[in-house]
C-alpha cells in the first residue's frame, strides 16, 4: 500500500501543479500533509512511535509548521491532540510531550514575540468574512426589515450602503474589505507595498454590537444567511467553480514581476506552457474529473462515512484533521482549488485506511 500512495503522488498531475503554488495556501498543505502522515503513523503503531526520537521531533516540527502557514492549524492541532489524548489515555504523557511543546511555541510566538516586535494581529475580517457576507445579503433582500440600533451596530464595523454595492453572491472578498478596521497599504519607493498599523479602539465592543444584531437578523430571516453561505462555497460540493488546476495566481501582473530586483526563475515559461497545453489538456472529459473540486470531497465524505459505519474509532481519529478541514470550507472567501488542497493532500492516505482497514486493525 505503501508504493501505491508513492505512485498516486508521482503520477497524478495535480500533484507537481500544487508543488509550483508557493503562498501560504501551498505551504499549509505540505505542512498538512506531513502533520496527517505523522498521525498516520503515530495512530497505526498504536502509540509504539512515541517512543522514537527521530518521530517526536518530526511531529513538532509538523506541528509548528502547520500552526505557523494558517491561522485554522492551530485549532485543529488542538482539537487533534485532545482526542488522541482521550484515545491513548494510557500513553498521556508520551502525547503530551510530543504535542505541547509545539503548541506552546506556538502560543508565546503569536502572543509574546510579534507584539514585542509591533507586528499587526491577524485581523478580524478573515473570521467575520461569512457573516459580513449574510449581513450584505440580507440587505439587498430584505432592506426595510432593519431596525434603526441594527444599521448602527452594522455601521460600526463597515458601511451598510457600501457592503450593498459591493455584494458578490459568490465572493466574500469585496464585503469584507469594508471592515473599518482594516489595515491601510501605502505604496513605497522600493516598489514595496507597506502597511501601517490599524487603531484598534472601541473593535470589540462593535464587534459585540455586531454579533447581537447580526443573530437578531438571522432569527427573523433564517434561509436567508443560509442562501448566502451556499451560495459562496456551492462551488465546493457542486460543480459550479473553477477547476482545481485553474491559475489562481496575479504573480504575471504584479509590480514586482517587472523589477528587475526581483526574480521568480522562470515564470513567464511556465504561463506560456499552462495557457497554451496545459489548460487545455486538463480539460479533456477524463481529466476533468481529476481537477474538479467536489469530486474530492465527496470521496472524502464517502470514506468518513464507511469509516462511521465500520464504528472505526481510530480511523476516525486519523479522520478528525480532515473532517475539521471541510468544516473549514464553510467559512471560506470562495470556492477555490487553494482551500480544498488540505484534503486532496491527505485523501490517499486515508484512502489507503478505509481499504485495509481490518489489516491495520490487526497490526
Amino acid at each position: 500500500w505503501l508504493y501505491s500512495i508513492i505512485c498516486v503522488y508521482a503520477l497524478h498531475p495535480l500533484f507537481p501543479i500544487v508543488s509550483l503554488y508557493i503562498t501560504k495556501d501551498g505551504f499549509f498543505a505540505y505542512a498538512f500533509l506531513l502533520y496527517f502522515a505523522t498521525i498516520f503513523d503515530l495512530l497505526l503503531t498504536s502509540g509504539n512511535a512515541l517512543k522514537k526520537l527521530d518521530f517526536v521531533v518530526l511531529h513538532i516540527l509538523s506541528i509548528v509548521f502547520v500552526c505557523l502557514t494558517r491561522h485554522q492549524g492551530f485549532y485543529i492541532v488542538v482539537l487533534e491532540s485532545l482526542l488522541l489524548l482521550l484515545y491513548y489515555r494510557k500513553q498521556w504523557y508520551a502525547v503530551l510531550y510530543s504535542t505541547l511543546p509545539a503548541i506552546l511555541a506556538v502560543v508565546l510566538f503569536n502572543n509574546v514575540l510579534l507584539p514585542r516586535l509591533d507586528v499587526e494581529p491577524s485581523n478580524k475580517k478573515e473570521m467575520y468574512g461569512m457573516l459580513f457576507q449574510q449581513t450584505a445579503y440580507y440587505l439587498t433582500q430584505h432592506p426595510d426589515d432593519v431596525t434603526k440600533s441594527e444599521i448602527c451596530a452594522i455601521r460600526g464595523v463597515m458601511d451598510p450602503d457600501m457592503i450593498v454595492k459591493k455584494y458578490q453572491y459568490n465572493l466574500v472578498d469585496d464585503v469584507k474589505s469594508c471592515y473599518v478596521y482594516t489595515e491601510k497599504g501605502e505604496d513605497q519607493p522600493d516598489g514595496m507595498l507597506h502597511f501601517r498599523h490599524v487603531d484598534h479602539t472601541g473593535e470589540k465592543e462593535a464587534l459585540s454590537a455586531y454579533r447581537t444584531a447580526w443573530f437578531s437578523m438571522f432569527l427573523r430571516h433564517p434561509v436567508t444567511y443560509i442562501e448566502a453561505t451556499c451560495a459562496v462555497i456551492g462551488g465546493f460540493f457542486y460543480n459550479v467553480g473553477p477547476q482545481i488546476y485553474y491559475l489562481d495566481s496575479n504573480w504575471d501582473k504584479s509590480e514586482l514581476a517587472t523589477n528587475s530586483n526581483f526574480t521568480f526563475g522562470h515564470f513567464d515559461v511556465f504561463i506560456n506552457f499552462y495557457n497554451r497545453y496545459l489548460s487545455r489538456i486538463l480539460a479533456l472529459p477524463l481529466l476533468s474529473v481529476l481537477f474538479s473540486l467536489p469530486y474530492y470531497i465527496w470521496c472524502t465524505l464517502l470514506i468518513l462515512g464507511v469509516l462511521v459505519c465500520r464504528l472505526d474509532m481510530r480511523g476516525l481519529a486519523l479522520s478528525l484533521p480532515i473532517i475539521l478541514s471541510i468544516g473549514v470550507l464553510l467559512l471560506c472567501p470562495v470556492a477555490t482549488g487553494r482551500y480544498e488542497w488540505p484534503i486532496i493532500m491527505c485523501l490517499p492516505l486515508l484512502f489507503v485506511y478505509a481499504k485495509q482497514g481490518n489489516n491495520f486493525k490487526n497490526q
